[in-house]
């Protein structure tokens, strides 16, 4: 089996970066490319074409730089929180929905439908007129 070109395995690196954040950072220009990677410029042209490439929807045209993601957006909210509760970075009441739509830059109602997700794995208790409870780790493996 071939190996894919560096600039391909440089993009793929790139797009690892760039979509592990929420949001999605932009593909950066070539010239920082370059620097980052140690790569001569023409190069880093290529890599960067490659990652925009990556990103482009089926039949969308435009580069416009930003990473598109094909996953829902609320699964990737869902994904972050998940992470957060799990390394202990989110206890006791989850912020107001309001307040995670805007840290995420997404809607209300895809962060309420990544925070019902949550809670049907047993990561979050019912949502109440006092907040979103996340559940302590005995909790959860009863839970599930």
């Amino acid at each position: 089996m071939e190996k894919p070109p560096r600039y391909q395995v440089l993009a793929e690196d790139l797009l690892d970066d760039l979509t592990a954040t929420l949001p999605a950072r932009p593909v950066p220009a070539a010239d920082e490319i370059a620097r980052r990677y140690r790569i001569p410029y023409p190069t880093a042209q290529f890599v960067r074409r490659a990652a925009l490439t990556r990103l482009r929807p089926a039949g969308d045209y435009a580069t416009t730089g930003t990473p598109v993601v094909s996953r829902p957006v609320w699964k990737r909210v869902a994904d972050d929180l998940r992470h957060r509760i799990r390394t202990g970075q989110l206890t006791g009441t989850l912020p107001t929905r309001p307040v995670l739509a805007e840290h995420y830059q997404v809607s209300v109602d895809s962060v309420s439908k990544a925070a019902q997700f949550l809670a049907k794995e047993g990561l979050l208790g019912p949502a109440t007129p006092h907040g979103t409870k996340v559940l302590p780790a005995q909790q959860e493996a009863v839970a599930s």
